[in-house]
Formats: C-alpha cells, structure tokens, sequence
C-alpha cells in the first residue's frame, strides 16, 4: 500500500494500528456474501449444504482481496473527508 494518495497527497496510515478497524468493515463484507449465498440457495438454487459450503468458502478465498482493499477504502472514508484546497499539502508539508 502506498503511504499517501497520489492524488491529494493524503497520508493513509494515521497511526499504528489505524485500519485494525477495517477488519470489522471486512468482517461484515464476507457476512453480507455469506447471506447472499445462503439466500440464493435457499430460494434459488436448492443445492445440498456441502455444496453450498464449498461455494461460499471458495468465493470467500477469491473475493478476499476485493473485500480487504474495500474494507481500508470504506474505513478511511468514515474518518477522511475530501476537500479540494488540502490537495498536495499534506505531503509537501511533510517532505520539508
């Protein structure tokens, strides 16, 4: 990962630890495609449960780094607001 925007020059790691909450954003991501799964199969597709484990667990496995990249992308977003002005200055600020 970068350590800041190559756009406005945003700094992404504020702290030690800062995207430990970004496990959770990720958490809920994989629930929500284990419900979808569950609820197609339900209404759907009628498959037998080993089946439909397998198919979570494997589209879990590929979609994991989608899902860890929207996890850090979603949790940034609720903390970082865009604004035009900051463009730059952060990391000219930090370069000096």
């Amino acid at each position: 990962m970068y350590k800041h925007c190559a756009s406005c020059g945003l700094k992404y790691e504020r702290e030690v630890g800062y995207f430990y909450g970004a496990m959770y954003v990720s958490y809920g991501l994989q629930t929500l495609l284990v419900s979808i799964c569950y609820f197609l199969n339900e209404y759907w597709w009628n498959l037998s449960s080993l089946t439909l484990v397998l198919i979570i667990i494997g589209s879990a496995a590929v979609l994991f780094p989608v899902t860890f990249r929207w996890s850090r992308i979603m949790w940034i977003a609720m903390f970082t607001s865009y604004d035009e002005s900051y463009k730059g200055k952060a990391f000219r600020d930090e370069v000096k």
